[in-house]
């Protein structure tokens, strides 16, 4: 019995037994190791299909989960959006409020100015009655 290797084939060459009861023998035996081998390669064949199943699932799975998170990511930007939004409003509005503060604090300023007029006229008008 040897092994010659050529183009990745192995090739095992048996010596012939003369007896035909050993004949037999011999094609049982290489059947039973070609049945084994057949059978352990449908094992690993089924082994990898199933391992490709759960990967396909798994994908499935993380796709769903990253098209969640899109859906997520979208919607927070939006509602940063609108908050920004909301914030410049409020920015302008603090602004206009300023402003009208300013505007009346100048208005009460002038208004403090002519009352303190009007009181010293009204002080002058009464020293001279």
């Amino acid at each position: 019995m040897s092994s010659t290797p050529e183009a990745g084939t192995r090739i095992t060459l048996y010596r012939a037994p003369s007896d035909p009861h050993d004949i037999l023998r011999a094609k049982d035996e290489i059947i039973a190791k070609l049945t084994a081998r057949v059978a352990q390669l449908n094992a690993d064949k089924e082994d990898i299909q199933a391992q490709i199943v759960q990967r396909d699932k798994e994908t499935a799975i993380l796709q769903n989960f990253i098209h969640e998170q899109a859906i997520g990511i979208r919607d927070l930007n939006s509602k940063i959006g609108r908050q920004e939004k909301q914030f410049k409003d409020l920015i302008y509005e603090q602004n206009v409020s300023h402003n009208t503060i300013d505007d009346k604090t100048h208005e009460i300023d002038g208004l403090k100015a002519q009352i303190s007029k009007q009181e010293r006229e009204l002080e002058d008008q009464s020293r001279e009655n």
